[in-house]
């Protein structure tokens, strides 16, 4: 090879990782866009009370919609970034998520207004901190 093959070749990976870099940019912010829709469809979800969410099995089905959604992106963040928010249990939550998509006659349904009410603003509170 000569000289001017090797630049090319250095500009050809240099430009391989620019565009891999350019779409784990865009793959991690689409992840966040949908952790703060799911985010934000629990905090409906608490808004409309213990009360309904036990009464109405609609309701029950959304929240465990939800948080079956927030895992799964989770589950997409890089794990340099959820190291980085060692103060979540990352692990529980993508573990519930499995249980609730593969065991849903199992699932106790307190314990998902719990990870809504509790959990839930402590992922927003770790992921978007200047929100």
């Amino acid at each position: 090879m000569n000289q001017e093959s090797d630049v090319t070749l250095e500009q050809d990976e240099d430009l391989e990782l620019s565009r891999f870099e350019e779409k784990a940019s865009r793959n991690l912010q689409n992840t966040l866009a949908a952790m703060r829709s799911s985010l934000d469809k629990g905090k409906i979800l608490v808004e409309m009370g213990r009360r309904k969410f036990d009464e109405d099995w609609i309701v029950q089905d959304a929240a465990i919609n939800t948080v079956i959604q927030l895992a799964e992106e989770a589950k997409r963040l890089p794990s340099s970034f959820r190291e980085e928010r060692d103060d979540i249990a990352w692990h529980q939550l993508i573990g519930m998520r499995n249980i609730l998509a593969h065991e849903y006659a199992d699932v106790d349904i307190s314990t998902v207004w719990t990870v809504l009410r509790d959990k839930f603003p402590s992922v927003e509170r770790s992921v978007f901190p200047d929100d």
